[in-house]
C-alpha cells in the first residue's frame, strides 16, 4: 500500500533555524509580535524610550528643589519629549536577539512603497531649532561684548520657546509624513519639508534677539528718544535673574543728534544735568598699600565703587566735561543714569532693577 504524502518524513517540515527568516504573513497572523528576521518574540517597544523620559521629567523635577544643577537636567528632559514621543509614534521596534529593527506591523505591497519617515531631518531639525533659539542669541551677546553673567530671564524665555516650537514641529512632521508618505520619494524634498520649521521659526527667534533690537526695546520702555541716525558704536549688554538685573547702552553720534536725542526723552525732560569737569572728575575709591578701600574727604571729585558686572566698553570714570540726568524706567526700582562724555560725544545709559 502506498504511503500517504502526510506520512513521509522527509517530506515534514523541519524545525525553523534562527538564520532564516519567518514569512512576514505568517508572523502577521500571530498576536505575539515576531522579529522577521529571527522569529525572536524578545522585541523592545518603541514607546520604551518615551516611558523612561516621562520617568527622568518626573525625578528631576521632583529633585530640583533639593539639588539647584537638577535644574539642567529638567531642561533637558522636557526638551528631548518631542523627539521620543516621535519614536513612540512613528518608530519601529527592535529584536533584541539580533538587533534587527522593523515596522510594528508586516509590509503589504502598498506599504511597501511608503517612503521612511525621515529620521535624520527631524533630528536636525530640532538641533537647529535649539542652535537659533538658545545658542545663537547667547553668542551675540558674547560678540557684543557681554560680560560672564547669564540673561536668565531671557534664556528661561527661550528655552520655553525652544520647547513649543519643538512640540509644533513634531507635530507638523507627523501630519506632513501622514499625508505625503506614499507620493514623496526624494529626499531633497523631504529635507526642504523637514528643516523649514527650523529654518523659519528659528530663525525668527535669533532675528528678535539680536541686541540692536533688544537697544530700540529698552529705550521706549525706559522713555527715552530712538537711537539718533548719526549713532555708531551701539553696543548693548543685559543680564537678569527673577529678583535682578541691569541694562547697559552705549553710542556715540554728532553732538546736535545727541542734543534732540536729549531733548526728546520724556524720561530726562524737566531735569538739570549734573556736570563734570577737569576740576571735578568721577573716580573709584583709591585703595592703599594693603588693597584697604580708602574714602576721601576732599569734597571735589565724586567717588564711586566700580559695578563689578559692567561690561569693559562701559565707561564710568570721569576725567573730562560730562554731563549724567538720572534714569529709572518703570518697575526699576534703583535710579540709573544717562551720562553724555561731551569729550567723545559719547552716551553711555544705565539701568538696574533689584
Amino acid at each position: 500500500m502506498e504511503r500517504e504524502e502526510n506520512d513521509c518524513p522527509d517530506c515534514r517540515p523541519g524545525p525553523t533555524s534562527a538564520s532564516q527568516p519567518v514569512n512576514p504573513v505568517t508572523t502577521s497572523t500571530s498576536e505575539m509580535a515576531r522579529c522577521p528576521h529571527c522569529g525572536s518574540t524578545r522585541i523592545r517597544r518603541r514607546n520604551r524610550l518615551l516611558f523612561i523620559n516621562e520617568i527622568a521629567c518626573a525625578v528631576t523635577l521632583v529633585l530640583t528643589p533639593v539639588l539647584c544643577a537638577m535644574v539642567i537636567a529638567v531642561v533637558v528632559a522636557f526638551l528631548l519629549l518631542p523627539l521620543t514621543t516621535c519614536i513612540a509614534i512613528v518608530g519601529g521596534n527592535r529584536c533584541q536577539d539580533c538587533g534587527h529593527r522593523f515596522e510594528p506591523r508586516a509590509r503589504t505591497g502598498n506599504e511597501s512603497k511608503q517612503a521612511r519617515f525621515p529620521w535624520a531631518f527631524h533630528v536636525l531639525n530640532a538641533l537647529l531649532l535649539f542652535l537659533l533659539c538658545v545658542v545663537g542669541p547667547n553668542v551675540m551677546r558674547a560678540v557684543a561684548g557681554a560680560g560672564s553673567l547669564p540673561e536668565m530671564t531671557a534664556d528661561m524665555g527661550r528655552l520655553v520657546t525652544c520647547g513649543l516650537l519643538l512640540w509644533a514641529s513634531l507635530g507638523y512632521h507627523l501630519i506632513l509624513y501622514s499625508k505625503l508618505k506614499e507620493r514623496v520619494k526624494a529626499t531633497s524634498i523631504w529635507a526642504t519639508l523637514f528643516l523649514l520649521p527650523g529654518v523659519v521659526l528659528g530663525g525668527l527667534v535669533f532675528y528678535t534677539s539680536r541686541p540692536s533690537l533688544h537697544v530700540q526695546g529698552f529705550l521706549a520702555y525706559a522713555q527715552l528718544a530712538p537711537l539718533p541716525e548719526s549713532a555708531t558704536g551701539v553696543r548693548f549688554y543685559s543680564w537678569s535673574s527673577p529678583f535682578s538685573g541691569e541694562d547697559f547702552v552705549r553710542f556715540t553720534a554728532d553732538p546736535n543728534d545727541i542734543e534732540r536725542f536729549l531733548a526728546s526723552s520724556p524720561a530726562l525732560w524737566g531735569q538739570q544735568p549734573e556736570r563734570f569737569s577737569e576740576t571735578r572728575k568721577r573716580l573709584e575709591y583709591p585703595e592703599d598699600s594693603q588693597g584697604n578701600v580708602s574714602f576721601p574727604q576732599d569734597g571735589q571729585h565724586e567717588y564711586f565703587i566700580p559695578r563689578r558686572n559692567a561690561p569693559a566698553w562701559f565707561k564710568q570714570v570721569i576725567r573730562g566735561p560730562a554731563r549724567r540726568y538720572f534714569l529709572r524706567p518703570p518697575r526699576y526700582q534703583l535710579s540709573g543714569e544717562v551720562l553724555v562724555d561731551d569729550e567723545t560725544s559719547t552716551v553711555y545709559i544705565y539701568a538696574c532693577f533689584s
